[in-house]
């Protein structure tokens, strides 16, 4: 797709007040409907990075996966036997971030705690290590019928 002339000079003209790709998709071509992702927000985009006009845009860079040490492990498991869930023990592993459900942070130390017990639901891990929670996958079931034969 080729920007008209007309776009181009609106472009030009508004793109050190509006700095947003989206908005300025939007009011070059006259549609609320458009984004940066469409054919018309790739040829803006484009026409931007053709002559270095700086642009923001809603994308997020990929956060770094968490590495847990031996002594975070210990106090998640030991938090997760007090009944504590996901969600609590990720605030107070990270009380300087905002930690949301789902966020990276209680992600991560749900699946410390799925390492112990694989069977956790995630919106009932509270008390995950002390309660038995019967498994819900045929594999799982398997599994534990074979590990009550070999250890009776």
């Amino acid at each position: 797709m080729k920007l008209t002339e007309e776009q181009e000079k609106f472009l030009l003209e508004n793109s050190k007040k509006i700095n947003d790709l989206n908005v300025l998709t939007k009011k070059c071509f006259e549609d609320e409907g458009l984004d940066g992702r469409s054919k018309q927000g790739r040829a803006v985009r484009k026409y931007l990075i053709e002559n270095d006009i700086k642009f923001n845009t809603k994308f997020k860079p990929k956060q770094e996966p968490i590495d847990f040490t031996d002594q975070q492990k210990e106090f998640i498991i030991e938090q997760a036997k007090d009944s504590l869930s996901s969600l609590e023990i990720a605030k107070l592993l990270f009380p300087d971030k905002r930690v949301m459900p789902l966020s990276l942070e209680q992600r991560a130390v749900l699946e410390v705690i799925r390492d112990v017990n694989p069977d956790i639901m995630p919106s009932k891990d509270s008390g995950a290590l002390d309660s038995y929670i019967a498994p819900k996958a045929v594999s799982r079931i398997i599994k534990k019928i074979n590990e009550e034969k070999q250890h009776p």
